[in-house]
């Protein structure tokens, strides 16, 4: 969304308002004016979305059910099975396609040029209320899927066995009964925290006053 806002930004508004004076309809402006001036941030979002998604773990692990994907595929063998060499196999099977998504974005933001110039004027959409609230209405169902995402994960964190037993309870939270000591981890790693910073500070002002 922030890359794709960032090249819509950059419109100048003369070439909209050249295209009205030719009598160009909406749509024939979109693809003439408004499209290609922002393709190359359309592609960098794109490939940005695909990188994300192909390398994704949390979603698919948890409302993904018995579907695998290279990410969890990944876990499965190293964690789960001890298969390192088959792990680092498809440890290059994900990497592969993001590099090469990665190597398209960078030589598409290459050819990207700004569209302002010292005279080019920013572009003011102007308001339509029936197509404002059409908009206003998908970003609502959008957001809805997204946070029923957020929800789903933690209605899982509160049933027995999320899918197969929902009665609700904190059994999840029991941290004592996980390997590594429960809060004793966390106990440890904060106190190991705080004394790697005290001494952090205590060699700053040694090195202030040396």
């Amino acid at each position: 969304m922030i890359i794709i806002t960032t090249a819509l930004s950059i419109a100048d508004e003369r070439l909209y308002e050249a295209a009205d004076s030719l009598k160009a309809n909406k749509v024939r402006i979109f693809f003439t004016v408004t499209l290609p001036g922002v393709r190359y941030g359309l592609v960098s979002a794109a490939f940005v979305v695909f990188t994300l998604t192909i390398t994704d773990f949390g979603a698919p692990k948890v409302i993904g059910g018995g579907y695998n994907v290279l990410a969890t595929d990944i876990y499965k063998q190293v964690v789960g099975q001890q298969n390192f060499e088959m792990g680092a196999v498809v440890s290059l099977v994900l990497l592969l396609p993001a590099g090469v998504a990665f190597l398209v974005d960078r030589l598409v933001q290459k050819k990207q040029v700004a569209l302002l110039s010292a005279k080019a004027v920013a572009l003011e959409p102007k308001p339509n209320k029936v197509f404002d609230l059409i908009m206003l209405g998908y970003c609502i169902l959008v957001a809805v899927f997204i946070l029923g995402i957020l929800f789903t994960c933690q209605y899982a964190a509160l049933v027995e066995f999320y899918p197969y037993n929902l009665n609700l309870g904190l059994t999840n939270y029991q941290f004592d009964l996980m390997d590594g000591g429960g809060w004793v981890s966390y106990y440890n790693s904060r106190t190991g925290f705080l004394d790697r910073s005290v001494w952090n500070y205590y060699g700053v002002l040694r090195g202030l006053h040396g």
